[in-house]
């Protein structure tokens, strides 16, 4: 029975694949589909395969909404950037296997990319989350239910604000960016005072910060830190972490 399945190559038809071509392949484990941005439409379907844990769907030109894999519960690792996806990321939930899911570089055009980004619930094992060069908008939100993230992107979307408490319990945390989006000076304090106590609860060093290049909606004027949050940064960086704001 198939298990692996693997098409590359940059000869491959621009023609979509069919919705149900895996549907008759219940032990499949493994997908790699990478065209080169000729393969287009939407994703087939993946709900019959229940063993399925590697999914690699980059570098196509894939449009419409992506799946929450809620009929994988094995899954571990979800490539589907650099596509042209849309819509609202969905919630994952319950996958106890999801380590990477990167869903990065789908804002192809001003029609596509992801605008929208949900609550994600019980992903106990995930370390990293790629979402950057979306449109993503509205509030950056709570990734509590993701214990063990280790690194988050999101930078170049539209987030304006951020859900307070959303960073402070992210224990294993390296790595966070959201540069480049419309933060107002509010959420950038929100989350330098969060990374502070997440600090105080667990120290360490080698952490590193990028908030720079945020702009709120409807000025010119960059968002930085206020004067305590400044204090606390400065804690940080002695610590041996490296924070970046302004430009």
């Amino acid at each position: 029975a198939l298990q692996n399945f693997y098409i590359m190559s940059d000869r491959l038809i621009k023609k979509p694949i069919h919705p149900e071509a895996f549907q008759f392949s219940p032990l499949l484990t493994y997908i790699r589909v990478r065209s080169y941005g000729e393969i287009d439409g939407s994703l087939p379907s993946f709900s019959a395969l229940s063993n399925l844990y590697w999914i690699d769907f980059e570098g196509n030109a894939f449009t419409g909404s992506v799946p929450s894999f809620s009929s994988n519960p094995k899954i571990g690792y979800i490539y589907l950037h650099d596509n042209q996806f849309s819509g609202t990321i969905p919630s994952f939930k319950n996958l106890p296997q999801l380590d990477y899911l990167y869903l990065n570089n789908n804002r192809k055009s001003s029609t596509t990319g992801f605008t929208a980004l949900s609550e994600f619930e019980n992903l106990t094992k995930m370390r990293r989350f790629y979402a950057h060069v979306n449109r993503l908008q509205g509030e950056v939100p709570d990734f509590t239910e993701c214990p063990r993230l280790e690194y988050l992107t999101l930078f170049d979307n539209q987030f304006t604000s951020y859900k307070a408490g959303s960073f402070k319990d992210l224990r294993y945390i390296r790595y966070i960016d959201l540069a480049d989006n419309n933060l107002s000076q509010q959420a950038i304090n929100k989350i330098v005072d969060d990374l502070y106590e997440n600090y105080e609860a667990v120290p360490r060093g080698r952490v590193t910060i990028n908030l720079r290049n945020n702009f709120a909606i409807g000025t010119s004027i960059l968002s930085l830190p206020g004067v305590d949050q400044l204090e606390k940064i400065d804690i940080l960086k002695n610590a041996g972490w490296t924070f970046l704001v302004g430009t």
